[in-house]
């Protein structure tokens, strides 16, 4: 351990040992009698200084719960952009700054306040109990699970036709004469045929507002979500073939890119969207299981304290 991380370490601790910890307290009245039992929770954080913006400090360990509520798949990519990471810091101060001044004004006093807080203790405690709970119980392995969900009903699975196809749209709005939009079609696809390249085409000439995003290629849509008539003739077409197609949105240079047939996937392909199924169906399975066990137990509430609850709001089930 460096010198400074050793001092920004010990400056840390010294500040967060001599603040007040944050006490989670419940208590919940005896069926018996009106004995309460009480759940008393600390929560201590001891971690380097990673930040600070006047006397609001951050630490290594309150990043790492920022962390956690991203995906892992993103974290790389976060973590290696400076602003972003940055921009993540300054939040995090921002947010411990309103938060020192509304204990400051006393505003974490009030009974509702204090609920609150109380509240989002118990729900980050029970989803990471939930979650460790459930990783405990998952199998390594749910390929086979997902092959019984295939054999059991096939049909489920059956995809429809999807078509991928690059195109200009010339739109009737645009080009309002007929013989203007059919003449600049017929341009554009003695272009192609020549070599010119779709997407630069496609940006320069197409009126389709997703040609910004796409370049004017449409991958794996299904066939049903086109519009009929544009539909119909693209399907005619032979892959790589370049060809005029109108539509009710206008006049189309299309080209077939792809053609998937309806039908039901070979197992092989759906493999990994079935064992995701299997593994959730699995996970549902085993917190269902343990809710059981607490459901076994009646709901019990003191004499008058539904009644008196809804009085605070002028409410009677009477």
């Amino acid at each position: 351990m460096n010198q400074n991380f050793y001092k920004a370490f010990l400056a840390f601790f010294f500040v967060i040992s001599i603040a007040p910890f944050i006490n989670a307290q419940s208590q919940i009245l005896s069926a018996d009698s009106d004995e309460k039992k009480s759940i008393d929770y600390q929560i201590q954080l001891q971690s380097p200084q990673l930040a600070a913006r006047g006397d609001v400090l951050l630490t290594f360990a309150e990043l790492e719960a920022f962390l956690s509520t991203i995906p892992e798949e993103r974290r790389g990519p976060f973590l290696a952009d400076p602003e972003r990471f940055t921009q993540a810091l300054s939040n995090q101060l921002d947010v411990k700054h309103m938060a020192k001044d509304a204990i400051d004004n006393g505003l974490d006093r009030g009974v509702v306040v204090q609920a609150r807080l109380l509240n989002a203790v118990w729900r980050e405690l029970a989803q990471i109990f939930q979650e460790e709970y459930l990783a405990d119980a998952e199998l390594n392995d749910y390929s086979s699970r997902a092959n019984e969900l295939y054999l059991s009903n096939p049909d489920r699975y059956r995809r429809p036709q999807r078509l991928s196809f690059s195109h200009v749209l010339l739109s009737s709005e645009k080009y309002s004469e007929p013989l203007a939009r059919q003449a600049l079609a017929e341009e554009l696809v003695s272009n192609l045929r020549a070599g010119a390249e779709f997407s630069r085409l496609a940006r320069e000439h197409s009126d389709d507002q997703s040609v910004a995003a796409n370049n004017g290629t449409i991958q794996n849509i299904p066939a049903d979500r086109l519009d009929p008539e544009f539909r119909e003739q693209v399907e005619k077409l032979d892959i790589g073939q370049i060809d005029i197609v109108q539509s009710s949105h206008g006049t189309h240079v299309v080209r077939l890119d792809a053609r998937n047939e309806a039908g039901i996937p070979p197992f092989d392909e759906v493999v990994e969207e079935l064992s995701e199924r299997a593994r959730q169906q699995h996970r549902n399975r085993i917190l269902e299981q343990y809710q059981k066990g607490f459901y076994e137990h009646d709901l019990r509430m003191p004499d008058g304290a539904t009644r008196r609850f809804l009085q605070q709001y002028g409410v009677s089930w009477d």
